[in-house]
């Protein structure tokens, strides 16, 4: 059943020329900003003479990229389970579990813009010379970031559904699409704060520069808590409200 629901999800999303068009636009706009990068001149970069200023431009870039993503998510995932439309009740008397459908929703979203997130904070991160230890821990907060928005988007998608719209720009700018978009921007900026955290106290207290690894891998532990029991709570909302769906 997930490999069919995957399909047809699929071919619906290529079959849709709006769709298809203005994700092609999210594409090129990801691309514009990666290139943009290439002007930020050389003394920005330069993370060892002038690191405190460089650890403002990381995040800044944190926060782009993941607000470019939280636009995808909001505008093509958060649609998904409306889209279904008038029909849905044929899927909801399937002999599946409800909460499947989330999950093929889920999937679908991560399998799209996990490899984009992962390619421009990548991109964007080697433009900027990050180090290392910068490098991989951009990577790890995209990686949360992609689970907390596509599960923001999937379980208020299903918490606030509007089977009788067809128009999915209509869809992502309605009640639950507007709850989505600030919620969306609301978790970033917690996440990347909590990634943040360690580094503030690192240049607030160079004495304990020493610590720098368990002070960092203790925000990203608490940057994953945060994922997680965000992600377990809409989700959890969203499965209670198709549970109560009738037909």
């Amino acid at each position: 059943p997930m490999a069919a629901l995957l399909r047809k999800a699929l071919l619906l999303f290529i079959r849709n020329p709006s769709q298809l068009a203005q994700s092609l636009l999210f594409l090129l706009l990801m691309v514009i900003y990666s290139l943009s990068l290439l002007q930020v001149p050389d003394f920005f970069k330069d993370s060892v003479n002038n690191f405190r200023l460089y650890r403002f431009i990381y995040f800044a870039n944190q926060v782009a990229v993941c607000m470019i993503i939280s636009s995808f998510t909001s505008r093509f995932i958060y649609p998904l389970l409306s889209l279904e439309g008038r029909a849905f009740w044929v899927i909801g008397l399937a002999p599946i579990p409800r909460r499947r459908l989330m999950t093929q929703k889920g999937a679908f979203a991560m399998a799209i813009i996990l490899p984009l997130g992962l390619l421009t904070i990548a991109l964007s991160n080697l433009t900027l010379r990050s180090p290392p230890e910068f490098f991989f821990s951009s990577i790890y907060t995209m990686v949360l970031s992609t689970i907390c928005l596509t599960s923001l988007s999937v379980g208020l998608g299903a918490a606030y559904p509007s089977f009788d719209e067809s128009n999915p720009a209509r869809i992502a700018v309605g009640l639950g699409g507007t709850l989505n978009f600030f919620a969306s921007a609301l978790s970033i900026a917690v996440l990347v704060a909590i990634q943040a955290l360690p580094e503030l106290v690192l240049a607030a207290a160079p004495s304990i520069e020493t610590y720098s690894i368990p002070v960092r891998l203790a925000g990203h532990l608490l940057a994953a808590i945060f994922t997680l029991l965000l992600s377990r709570v809409v989700l959890k909302m969203g499965e209670r409200n198709l549970e109560r769906c009738e037909f």
